[in-house]
Order: structure tokens, then C-alpha cells, then sequence
């Protein structure tokens, strides 16, 4: 089993020692580190010093990527399976979207989340253009969630589109977020009559329709009505037992060039004076 270590994503940093280790622990293990530091010499042209590598294990561990097994080590099951996840989620987002039909599950919102994000950095424009992108949702999370590097991907794909995002909650969580999709050059509105079955995204001439289970529906709509300020969000709480809470959310892609572009118009409509 040999995993392609470009496609492995460290904390956003590209780092010789850390790639050489997983290299080498994808052919054999577990090793010690003089072994990891031996193979990674032979077999991977690593020159640098064993000091580095004993500091990147050590670092791995910490990040549970590794497993210490004695004084051996190993990679850790449950990030493999995480890669695993990450890279069939980067060939469904490759693959041409057929004009109609069921395209995936996801096991969480936050899969979800990373997905659509991911989908739309693979398809930004050319210099010059600013295709619009419209989203209906349910509630607004963003960026409850955001690591620095998704926060600065997501600044990156506002600049780029011309984006219009609304929602059915109107709750004091609904616009703090808004506020910053606004901040941010993207055209955000609350207490919006959408999303009643379903979450859409509109991208070009495709419709992307994300189906919450109704129990998870449920959970988040208490949540957020519970919460009378951003300092009254229990985020652990939030983030293990709705975001990240394992489960399936259904996600059906349509290619309807009329039907994108009447969504697009509804979408865009709401932020006319007045209108809901």
C-alpha cells in the first residue's frame, strides 16, 4: 500500500521530514526512528538529519497520525481512513456532473462543508470574470468553524464570484455570520422564506441540492433559537453533536442550465427592498 504523499494534507504546510516518515510508513511497520530515519536515507534520498526526523515523529504522534507501539511507530487507522475520505470526497468533486441523479453521501455537515468548498477552489474563474454563485440555506454557521487556512480559501473564492447567499434562520447566530459573509464582499440576508426542504448551492448551470436527516434538522434549528448571543454558544457541544456528528447527508446534483438560472434570479430577488 503506497499513498500518493502529495495529496496528504498537513496542517497546510509542505514539509520534507513529515513526507519522508509517512513514505516510509506506508512500506513498513512499525519501525523505530533510527529505522524510519534508515529507510527514509535509502530508499527516499532524505538528507537531512536525524535530529529533524526524530522532531517530525514526535510531532505526528502529537497530531495522532502516528501510533507509538513500544518504541516503535506506526500510522494511525483512524487517519487513514480520514485520507481515504478526503480523497474519494476530490474524485467525486473531479468527476463531470451528470444532468440528473443521486452524486454522494457524506457521513457529517462538516464533510459537507469541506466538500463544497473544495469543489469550488477546483473552479475558480478566469482573470476577469466573476460568475455568480448563489446558496439557500437553512441556517448560517460560516465561520463558526474555520481553521486559518479554510478562512483564508474562503476570502480567496468571495473575491472571485459574484456571491449571494441567503438563509431561513433569522436567529442572533444567523446574523453574526452574516455579518461576516458581508464584511467580506459577499451579499448575505437572514429570515429569507427558502431552504424548506433542502439547502441549494447554484454554480454555472448546476444545482446542488444537500439533504439534512430530520432529526439533525431539528438539533440545529433548537440550537440556534436556544442561543440568545455568540457568547451563549456552546461550541464543543455544537461542533461533536450536529457538525460533526456522523450520520447521512444526502447530496443530489442536477445540470439544468433554465432551471440554475431561475434560482439564480429568486436568489438575487431577496435582496430587494423589501422582499422576503
Amino acid at each position: 500500500m503506497v499513498f500518493n504523499v502529495s495529496l496528504i494534507q498537513l496542517n497546510g504546510k509542505v514539509n520534507c521530514a513529515k513526507n519522508a516518515v509517512i513514505s516510509v510508513l506506508t512500506e513498513k511497520w512499525p519501525l523505530t526512528t533510527k529505522n524510519i530515519f534508515d529507510e527514509a536515507q535509502s530508499k527516499f534520498a532524505y538528507c537531512a538529519t536525524y535530529q529533524a526526523i526524530h522532531k517530525t515523529i514526535k510531532e505526528l504522534e502529537k497530531d495522532k497520525i502516528l501510533l507509538k507501539e513500544g518504541t516503535s511507530y506506526k500510522l494511525n487507522p483512524e487517519w487513514i481512513e480520514k485520507e481515504k475520505q478526503f480523497s474519494e470526497q476530490l474524485s467525486e468533486a473531479y468527476k463531470p456532473i451528470k444532468k440528473e441523479g443521486p452524486s454522494m453521501t457524506l457521513p457529517t455537515i462538516y464533510d459537507t462543508d469541506k466538500f463544497l468548498l473544495n469543489m469550488m477552489l477546483q473552479n475558480l474563474p478566469k482573470e476577469g470574470e466573476k460568475p455568480f454563485i448563489g446558496m439557500q440555506w437553512n441556517h448560517c454557521w460560516v465561520p463558526l468553524f474555520l481553521s486559518i487556512k479554510e478562512y483564508s480559501q474562503l476570502k480567496d473564492v468571495g473575491q472571485k464570484f459574484d456571491f449571494y447567499s441567503v438563509s431561513r434562520g433569522d436567529t442572533k447566530i444567523d446574523k453574526w455570520c452574516a455579518k461576516f459573509w458581508n464584511a467580506h464582499g459577499m451579499k448575505k440576508k437572514t429570515g429569507v422564506d427558502c431552504a424548506a426542504l433542502s439547502d441549494i448551492v447554484i454554480f454555472g448551470d448546476t444545482i446542488i441540492e444537500i439533504f439534512q436527516p430530520p432529526e439533525l434538522k431539528r438539533k440545529l434549528n433548537e440550537f440556534y433559537e436556544k442561543a440568545k448571543s455568540i457568547e451563549d454558544l456552546n461550541i464543543p457541544y455544537l461542533f461533536e453533536h450536529i457538525f460533526q456528528k456522523k450520520t447521512e447527508i444526502n447530496i443530489v446534483m442536477h445540470k439544468n442550465k433554465e432551471l440554475a438560472e431561475q434560482l439564480k434570479e429568486q436568489t438575487k430577488s431577496y435582496f430587494k427592498k423589501g422582499k422576503k
